[in-house]
């Protein structure tokens, strides 16, 4: 390791191979030419470790020349079983250049529409929106949860207006037990004379729900309930909860609701360089 070919190699990257069989010592070479390595002994100055015994890792030094951002590294370890050694085949990689390491992947999930319930007119106040998130939001466990928000495009178009609807954020654990957070509960004259709102939740946000602009800040933490919810191990199900303050007969509507999650790659750990590495020949035992 790193494959060979491989073209997002990090910085930080260490070199490890598996020892040859009966081997007393192994030759690494390391260049930044293929042509220096392509030859029956390459030069001295290319000799960057004899590694004794069943050692067979290589950590580069800091701000050293090869694993700089864009550079394609070769090397090469030849093995020596007591009578000279004998050639090994040429690896490569490339260094991952600043450009190509990915940003902070974020994805969004739709939750469902609908036309709202009302007291007076269906007798239950509540609406329950649900949605079903896959593990980890479907990122492999590399990645780490950084943020969530929760976004909405929901209307009021009479009366009261947007000073009708509380909304609130549920988890459904796999017990059936829930936990519920407030996104936004309007109170005196907030929302009145505002028909429909579009935009998101976000606990890093300054607005203030619903006059001021989006992302507002929601009344609970979001990423509080997400961080107790278990989604970095399994799928889980989330509802958007509204409420209708209103004994009036008119409906709102949730035209669309999702909530999006961003995701940052874990960091990569250096090698410490005790032991023998990554790699070990076993021999075997009849």
């Amino acid at each position: 390791v790193p494959p060979h070919e491989s073209k997002t190699v990090k910085e930080t990257a260490a070199l490890a191979f598996n020892p040859a069989r009966g081997a007393r010592k192994h030759y690494l070479y390391i260049s930044k030419q293929r042509s220096d390595l392509d030859v029956a002994t390459p030069a001295r100055s290319t000799r960057k470790k004899i590694f004794r015994n069943d050692k067979n890792l290589y950590i580069f030094r800091a701000r050293n020349s090869f694993t700089k951002p864009g550079n394609t590294v070769y090397w090469r370890v030849d093995p020596d079983f007591g009578k000279g050694a004998v050639r090994g085949d040429i690896w490569e990689f490339k260094v991952e250049t600043k450009d190509s390491q990915p940003p902070p992947a974020c994805k969004m999930f739709a939750g469902q529409s609908a036309v709202l319930n009302d007291r007076a007119k269906n007798g239950n106040p509540n609406t329950y929106l649900n949605l079903r998130v896959p593990k980890n939001g479907g990122m492999t466990a590399r990645y780490n949860l950084k943020s969530v928000e929760v976004c909405i495009d929901a209307s009021y178009l009479s009366k009261d207006m947007m000073r009708s609807l509380t909304f609130k954020l549920g988890h459904t654990k796999s017990n059936g037990a829930k936990k519920m957070i407030f996104l936004a509960k309007p109170f005196g004259d907030h929302g009145k004379g505002i028909p429909k709102v579009t935009g998101c939740f976000s606990d890093a946000a300054t607005g203030t729900y619903p006059a001021g602009p989006a992302p507002w800040k929601p009344k609970n933490s979001i990423a509080a309930l997400f961080a107790s919810s278990g989604l970095e191990t399994a799928a889980q199900d989330f509802d958007l909860q509204t409420y209708d303050q209103k004994n009036d007969g008119v409906a709102g509507q949730v035209a669309s609701w999702g909530i999006s999650l961003c995701y940052s790659e874990a960091a990569s750990q250096k090698l410490d360089g005790v032991g023998t590495g990554m790699c070990k020949t076993y021999p075997y035992k009849q």
